[in-house]
């Protein structure tokens, strides 16, 4: 769950990125420039939650901000 915490707000700007990159894209039907088509959906999956997980620890950032 803690992986979650981190990593769906890093997943939806990734999916508000890729829907604003898109905007007048050609060949794109217009409901495509407010929502995400679902290949940015599964690249934002891929690359967020998949390829680069956020491991958040409470621990570990516990023991990090006591080295600062």
């Amino acid at each position: 769950m803690k992986h979650l915490d981190g990593s769906l707000p890093v997943f939806f700007e990734c999916i508000e990125e890729a829907v604003d990159a898109s905007e007048n894209a050609p060949h794109q039907a217009s409901y495509f420039e407010d929502e995400p088509t679902k290949n940015d959906m599964r690249e934002g999956y891929q690359e967020v939650l998949i390829d680069n997980p956020i491991e958040q620890d409470t621990d570990n950032l516990a023991e990090k901000g006591n080295e600062e």
